[in-house]
């Protein structure tokens, strides 16, 4: 009896101690670890949160959605620096940044802000959008709601129900007419222009619903492959386009955005059939100007179906070989053979030149007139600047519609790309140290919401690795006045931010063994095509230069990289370069000056009316950029006393020229003394280049 207890007990400790293991195992699966939280969407590129009232400011004035300590004010009348915010509550867990990038200058907004201190009771009167203007929500800025909660930027990016990189005009046209007709009240098509046969240019404008019409706002111009090349950029417009109008509603506003996903569709199309490789347009050219166009193009010489690159010995030629025989370096004193680089064909014209007067054309990317050397020395940016009907009709756009942003989605460099296209303008002065400033920021939230490899923020020449004269986004910063950007969605750093392992196959790239020196002359660019061609497709995608016939007795190389190896990533890669890109836009629109009017004094003596007024920028970008300051009549703001019937002003004037404010920045004070009749109404106004007027009605 006493044996079987005892083995009765031990089977029952046994099953227990089994039980509990198999709890314990199933609880140890059926609970996940708790998820670190994601950053918030909506966030943006500069502090958030406006400037605090101004010590003395009558009840009533606006108080922004952030508060901040009061701004400093210089006693010489100078533009006060922007206040410092306050400092936000704290988080339990604060948002993951993605491992490869480096905390930026500025951080996105956490989960919850500080406290918001509520206003006083308004007495002086209430602000209020000008007659027709749309007010501007205070939920662009940071508020006592946690904004919702988005997927982290190492996420791959939603992928919209359509093509992935339309092919052709007529798929591009249907995939921008669904994205409009998804959303009919607050999406339409746009008219631009046509192209030389008479097609209308694809174009799309839209916005959040409100009572200001789209085409009376500010916009946020989105070009894609105005370069003439970059079908990626294209497919990056289209898929901005339909997440951003996923959610209208989360759309700042009083903002306008322009979407044109192939700027330069004729050009596009060329390249697209394999039939151009620098993105030049339809348009005839004499580019040898010997009296005849179009009559020395490209030939498929060795029957490949491909219109590839050909070096042709020259004495004076600035190409050799390099060490690795397939990249080219820059020749130096004393190298031998030189080679010229051209397309592959005959000298069809006899002239001994090869190659050099093709069909077409301008590429309307550089037919801008910023940074050029002058008629003919240009030939890709055509004879005269702004020849192009198009690029012409884009300027005329920026000017009249005050496009406050443009960004041209075009390249394979991977990068964002700053102003700067050509020496001239890439060089230490040009662009004003405050404008660097801000584009360094925006540079930041782009690698955040992007989750790119941190790149320093450089040129378009530094990113392009050569000039580009007459460059787009050198005129719309320079003239415009518009904060400019090329972004590249496709480049050779973007597949895999981590770097393989895998030894090189073909190119004698010198990453792997530190004791090699880089081959010298060629190009950084070149190189790290090169390693992507290497580490992720094994090579494939660059012919070798073999012998061709081309006439006359003479013989040349033809190879190089296949078309299309460069310039658009493979369908497996084409959600990580469009990844995050839309996240990047939303929050560039939702930094853009929000102007406030601060009234620190409106009392009465009589007859005698006085008014003291600032005006307060309570976004996060600037009124307008420094640059613009070197145009005759440039404003960054101005605040403007409207005088009732019968009013007289005695001191002051009616309009205040201000200066450009910073984000979250205060402007000086203007003072008006009026004689006016009791019970008089005043109105105070104030604009700028990048905002929506603003207005508040005073009764001193």
């Amino acid at each position: 009896m006493i044996q079987r207890s005892i083995f009765t007990l031990t089977r029952a400790c046994l099953l227990a101690l089994l039980c509990a293991a198999s709890a314990g195992a199933s609880l140890a699966q059926e609970t996940p670890p708790s998820p670190e939280p994601a950053p918030q969407s909506g966030g943006s590129p500069l502090p958030q949160g406006g400037p605090a009232p101004s010590a003395g400011e009558v009840p009533g004035a606006t108080v922004p959605p952030a508060a901040q300590q009061p701004a400093s004010q210089d006693p010489a009348g100078q533009e006060p620096q922007p206040p410092t915010p306050a400092p936000p509550e704290p988080v339990v867990q604060p948002p993951v940044q993605p491992p490869a990038e480096p905390t930026p200058p500025v951080q996105d907004p956490p989960a919850q802000p500080a406290p918001v201190p509520q206003p006083a009771p308004e007495t002086a009167g209430t602000t209020t959008p000008a007659a027709g203007v749309e007010p501007v929500p205070a939920a662009v800025a940071p508020t006592n709601a946690a904004p919702p909660p988005a997927a982290a930027p190492a996420a791959a990016a939603p992928t919209p129900s359509l093509p992935d990189s339309p092919r052709d005009f007529a798929t591009l046209a249907a995939a921008l007419a669904k994205i409009a007709a998804e959303q009919p009240s607050v999406a339409r098509s746009l008219d631009l222009g046509s192209l030389t046969d008479g097609r209308r240019l694809p174009a799309l404008i839209f916005g959040a619903e409100g009572p200001l019409a789209l085409d009376a706002r500010p916009c946020i111009l989105l070009l894609g492959a105005l370069d003439g090349e970059s079908a990626t950029g294209g497919a990056a417009v289209l898929q901005i386009s339909a997440e951003l109008l996923r959610e209208p509603a989360t759309l700042p506003a009083g903002v306008a955005f322009v979407a044109v996903p192939w700027a330069s569709p004729e050009a596009l199309e060329l390249s697209l059939q394999g039939r151009s490789a620098d993105g030049r347009n339809t348009r005839p050219l004499d580019e040898d100007r010997d009296g005849r166009v179009d009559e020395d193009g490209a030939d498929d010489l060795d029957g490949d179906g491909a219109l590839l690159q050909m070096l042709i010995e020259d004495p004076e030629g600035p190409w050799v070989r390099s060490s690795n025989q397939r990249l080219l370096a820059r020749a130096r004193a004393g190298d031998a053979p030189r080679y010229s680089l051209s397309l592959e064909g005959k000298d069809d014209d006899g002239d001994g030149l090869f190659n050099e007067d093709g069909p077409g054309g301008v590429v309307l990317d550089l037919n801008f007139p910023v940074g050029r050397t002058g008629p003919w020395l240009d030939d890709l940016g055509g004879a005269l600047p702004l020849s192009e009907a198009l690029a012409r009709n884009f300027a005329d756009f920026a000017l009249v519609r005050r496009a406050a942003i443009v960004i041209l989605f075009q390249g394979n460099h991977g990068r964002l790309a700053l102003p700067g296209g050509s020496k001239a303008t890439a060089a230490a002065g040009w662009m004003p140290d405050a404008d660097r400033v801000v584009y360094e920021r925006v540079h930041a939230s782009f690698l955040n919401a992007t989750a790119r490899r941190n790149f320093a923020a450089a040129t378009l020449l530094e990113c392009r690795g050569r000039e580009r004269r007459g460059a787009a986004i050198d005129w719309f910063y320079s003239v415009s006045g518009s904060l400019t950007l090329e972004l590249a969605p496709w480049g050779p750093t973007l597949d895999g931010e981590a770097e393989s392992g895998a030894e090189n196959a073909r190119f004698d790239a010198p990453r792997n063994d530190p004791g090699k020196k880089p081959l010298e002359g060629v190009s950084a660019e070149d190189l790290a095509w090169a390693r992507w061609l290497d580490d992720t497709r094994g090579g494939l995608g660059f012919v070798d230069w073999h012998p061709v016939d081309v006439g006359q007795g003479r013989q040349a190389l033809v190879g190089g990289w296949e078309p299309g190896t460069r310039s658009s990533p493979p369908p497996e890669n084409l959600a990580r370069a469009l990844q995050g890109l839309a996240e990047f836009t939303r929050r560039l629109s939702a930094s853009l000056p929000r102007l406030e009017l601060r009234v620190s004094e409106a009392s009465r003596d009589g007859d005698v009316c006085r008014i003291r007024a600032r005006v307060a920028n309570g976004g996060a970008l600037p009124t307008g950029l420094a640059i613009s300051d070197r145009r005759v009549g440039s404003v960054g703001a101005w605040l403007q006393l409207e005088l009732p019937a019968g009013a007289r002003l005695i001191t002051g004037e009616e309009r205040c020229t201000l200066a450009r404010l910073a984000g979250g920045g205060i402007s000086r004070e203007c003072e008006w003394s009026v004689v006016a009749p009791a019970g008089s109404t005043f109105s105070l106004r104030a604009g700028g280049d990048w905002t929506l007027p603003v207005s508040k009605e005073l009764k001193p």
